[in-house]
C-alpha cells in the first residue's frame, strides 16, 4: 500500500519522458528531411592546413582540348577581422600582386575578401557562395558588384576521381561594360558540396562567333581538412 503512489508517480514520470523523448525525435527527423542542414558554420571547411587539389582542363575558342594539368587550393593561415577568423585563400586562379586573397564565412555564406598582405587592410569583399539558399536564389559579386550568381540546383550528384558529392549549384554570369550597357561575357558554373567544399567548376566564354564555348574546367581529385 505504501509503495503504489509511489509507482503512480514514477509511470507518470515514465509516460512524460517517453512523449518528450518522441517530440524530440519528431523534429529531428523533421530537420534531417530539410533540403539544407539548420547551421552553415561548417558549410564550406575553413581551416589552416585544408587543402583541395584539382584535375584541370583547357581548351580554346573552338572547344578543343588544349592541356591537362593539375593545382592545387589551400588555406596556409588566418588572421582575424573584426574580431572574426578570415583565412587566407592560397589559389592560382586568384593572383594578386602585393595582396592577397581571403575566405570568411559569415551568416549568409562564404565570402571572398581581398586584402593587405598583412591582413590589416581590406580593399573589397563579395559574397561568393549564399548560404543557407533555396532555389533560384540569386545575388551580384565580382568586379565592381556587376557579375550575378544564380542557385540553380540544391541536390545535384557530381561524380570525380575524388569520389561522388551532393553539391548545390550555383551559375554564375560574368559581364563587362561595352560602353552603353553591361554584357554577359561568360558563364560558369561551381558545384559546392556541404562541409567538403568546392568538387567542380565550369567555365564558358564568348568567342568570336558569339558562341558560348566551354574555356575551362576543373574537378576535385583529392582533399585534405582538418
Amino acid at each position: 500500500v505504501v509503495r503504489q503512489p509511489s509507482m503512480r508517480v514514477n509511470m507518470k514520470i515514465i509516460k512524460l519522458f517517453l512523449t518528450t523523448f518522441f517530440v524530440i525525435s519528431f523534429l529531428i527527423c523533421c530537420n534531417d528531411e530539410s533540403v539544407n542542414p539548420p547551421s552553415n558554420s561548417t558549410f564550406y571547411p575553413l581551416n589552416v592546413g585544408n587543402s583541395w587539389v584539382y584535375n584541370s582542363k583547357t581548351y580554346d575558342s573552338l572547344g578543343v582540348l588544349i592541356n591537362e594539368s593539375q593545382f592545387e587550393e589551400k588555406l596556409p593561415s588566418t588572421v582575424l577581422k573584426d574580431g572574426q577568423s578570415v583565412y587566407e585563400y592560397d589559389s592560382p586562379l586568384y593572383y594578386v600582386h602585393n595582396d592577397k586573397r581571403y575566405l570568411q564565412l559569415k551568416s549568409d555564406g562564404l565570402h571572398i575578401l581581398l586584402g593587405s598582405l598583412s591582413g590589416t587592410v581590406w580593399y573589397d569583399e563579395s559574397l561568393r557562395y549564399k548560404y543557407p539558399c533555396v532555389m533560384n536564389d540569386f545575388f551580384t559579386n565580382g568586379r565592381n558588384g556587376t557579375d550575378t550568381t544564380f542557385v540553380t540546383s540544391l541536390s545535384e550528384s557530381i561524380v570525380c576521381e575524388a569520389g561522388t558529392f551532393n553539391c548545390i549549384v550555383y551559375k554564375n554570369l560574368y559581364k563587362e561594360d561595352d560602353g552603353t550597357s553591361l554584357k554577359v561575357v561568360g558563364y560558369g558554373y561551381d558545384y559546392v558540396s556541404f562541409s567538403i567544399g568546392k568538387v567542380k567548376s565550369e567555365l564558358y566564354l564568348i568567342n568570336n562567333n558569339q558562341q558560348y564555348i566551354k574555356s575551362f574546367e576543373y574537378s576535385l581529385k583529392s582533399y585534405s581538412l582538418n
